[in-house]
This record gives structure tokens, sequence and C-alpha cells, in this order.
């Protein structure tokens, strides 16, 4: 396998690296003065080769959590996802901690191995091969890659973080998940073609490469400052439409999405349909549970119990409340809707978006009657 990771520079040992530390003027003082931006983001993205610049940055790290925040707003972020795991395991002997330079270079190594793919890197793919081409996206779960096959057909290939997937049992059941997901045959879900385990340590799996359509969030955001992009209400319920279906149709198989937002639905350049991508936990799934983080707090598209963290309460009412959300935003961003269609919207969206669970919509299916009522007053 052609593999181009970056690896990491050898790294002097402490007693090298105090000596170093007497011998060479500090780039800056670890006690008072943080790195800059651009040096951090230098380091972030592995263009820093001088090994005594990088135990600085390194110690300096360990200690500093302003400079750890300013390194979990970069992508990639895979070294801050280095930074506090090792944090977290500190431990005096251990190899790991990163108070010395090998134990930061092995941390390193690791996270580089388990989570990056390297451009042209390639896996079997029956009689030909993915080739990987670039990254096209960072999610709380995992990255998304641009592949092609010798046939020069294009895959979107998603690998979970490693610090999601901790066990052999979490990737089977990840897998077990990726095989219910192949099961939703609707035209307007993405589902995987392929999936397995990339090499020893990670799985993945692969969707038919969606193309240039934009995602409802990239059009929310231009939307905003141009009218243009805004839909008119027959288009809005168009595409509702379609993503209750395709909710409905997920749910009747027992599958969960569990993170609809408008970063995983895609609409097609002619505002007639859209793409839903992401779907595949199934109810009697659990290691999702254990996964389950308060990753986004903030994120209004999480219900109450996902943001909560409480794992175990998740089910389909939280696939409404966001659905709900999503319709808020759906309903800010159309022009020229009548009072009356709004007020029957907005009552959709109240009774889908409630913090009890118990006071949403119980089923997707009397969210759909409660929709289909609100839009005969169109």
């Amino acid at each position: 396998m052609d593999s181009r990771r970056r690896k990491s520079p050898a790294i002097p040992s402490r007693v090298f690296y105090f000596e170093l530390l007497a011998a060479k003027k500090k780039r800056f003082r670890l006690s008072k003065n943080c790195p800059q931006i651009d040096l951090l983001r230098a380091f972030n993205e592995g263009r820093i080769s001088d090994a005594f610049e990088i135990e600085q940055i390194s110690e300096h790290l360990r200690l500093c959590d302003s400079c750890i925040r300013q390194l979990d707003a970069m992508e990639p972020s895979s070294l801050a996802v280095g930074l506090r795991t090792a944090r977290a395991n500190e431990t005096d002997g251990n190899s790991d901690d990163l108070a010395t330079a090998e134990g930061f270079s092995t941390a390193m190594s690791k996270i580089n191995s388990q989570i990056s793919l390297a451009p042209s890197e390639q896996k079997e793919f029956g009689e030909d091969q993915y080739q990987v081409l670039s990254i096209i996206g960072e999610g709380n779960f995992g990255d998304s890659f641009l592949a092609k096959l010798d046939s020069n057909d294009l895959f979107n290939i998603k690998i979970p973080f490693a610090t999601k997937l901790t066990t052999p049992m979490h990737n089977e059941q990840f897998l077990a998940d990726c095989h219910a997901a192949q099961s939703l045959e609707h035209p307007n879900i993405s589902t995987p073609v392929d999936f397995g385990e990339w090499d020893a340590n990670r799985v993945y799996y692969s969707t038919d490469f969606i193309g240039n359509y934009p995602n409802l969030k990239q059009i929310a955001k231009a939307a905003v400052s141009d009218d243009t992009y805004q839909f008119n209400p027959k288009e809005m319920i168009t595409l509702f439409n379609q993503l209750l279906d395709t909710v409905s149709h997920a749910h009747s198989k027992r599958i969960l999405h569990r993170h609809l937002n408008p970063n995983n639905i895609w609409i097609t350049n002619d505002r007639s349909s859209i793409i839903v991508g992401d779907f595949g936990f199934k109810l009697d799934s659990r290691y999702h549970f254990e996964l389950l983080e308060p990753l986004a707090p903030g994120d209004p598209f999480l219900s109450p119990e996902s943001r909560n963290n409480d794992a175990h309460y998740i089910d389909v009412r939280s696939d409404i409340y966001a659905i709900g959300r999503i319709l808020k935003l759906l309903i800010r961003i159309t022009k020229d809707i009548n009072d009356e269609l709004a007020r029957g919207i907005n009552q959709v969206i109240t009774h889908s978006t409630r913090q009890r669970r118990s006071e949403r919509y119980q089923t997707i299916d009397l969210m759909i009657d409660g929709w289909s009522k609100a839009i005969q007053m169109a």
C-alpha cells in the first residue's frame, strides 16, 4: 500500500532537551507568552520539522489550556485530540506521558496512524482499488474523504475517529449498523455501498459521492444576505415532505438517524430533491449510546436528551426534535409565506421541539399527520 503518512520527527531525549534549552534562546517563554496562532496552526498541521521547536511547543501545550482550546478550534484537530487523550492518561513512568518527549512522539504517532488517511492511500474493493484523493469534511464522529476507483467512479469514505471506536466490540457493532443502513432503500437516502475494515485499526463505510450539491447549512447561510437563495413555499413544502418520508422509511426499519442537521441534508441544484446522509443506528444498538458525548452542547438541532448525554432516552422522538428544528430553519429562509400557513407550521415546530419527550409527537407518522393539516392551510 502506497502510504504517505506524515511521520513524527525524532525528538531529542530529556537530557539533551535541557542542554539545548540552556544553550539556545527560547522562541517564546512557556510561562508568559503563548505561541502565535500561525505557529500553532503550523504545529497542528505537521509543518514544523525542527525537533527542538516541537519539544518547546508540546511542553507548553501540556500546561496551557488556552492554547489547547485554540488547537480544538482548528481543522484538522487530531493533534489536540491526541494531547487531550495523553493528558487524561498521565501517570508516573507511563511512556505515553506528555511530560516526556518520547511520550509525546508516541501519542502523536498513534493519533496520526488511527485517524488520518493520506492522499493516494489505497484499499482493495473487489477487483478495483479505492484511491484516496482528499479530505472533504470533518464531523463529530469521523472524517470524510473523497476517493475514486480504478474505474474513476467517485465515493465518499467515512472513517470514524479512533477515540470513538475504542474496542473490537465497537467496531463490530459499527459494521452491523452499516449493514442495517444498507436495508434503507429510499431515493432520498445515501446508503453505504461498501463497509468493512480499512486496516487492522480502522473501519470504514463508503457511499456514492453526492457531488457538488450544496447542503442546507450552506444555502441558509447564503440566504441571510441574498434572498435569491431563499425558498418559495412550494419548494419548502416539497423538500420537507421528502425529509419526513425519508425518516419515516428509516424508522419503519427500526433505524434512527440520531444527528439530523443541515450539514447532512443536501439539496439538488434544481431544488426539487434532497439527499440525506449518515443514517444507520439501529434502535437496539447499544454502542452508540456509550459513545455519545456532549460534542456540541450548543447545537440547536440536538434534542435535550442528546445534549444532556441521556443516551438511553434517545429514540424516534429525538429525530422528531431535530426535524422540528430543521423546519424552523426552513421557514426562516422561505419567502412569501402567508400568515395562516405560518401559524400552522409554527404549531408543528412547537409540538415537535418540546423539551419533554412525552410532549412531542410520539411517532413520525403523527408528525406527518400534523404537518399535512398545517399545509392544507396554504
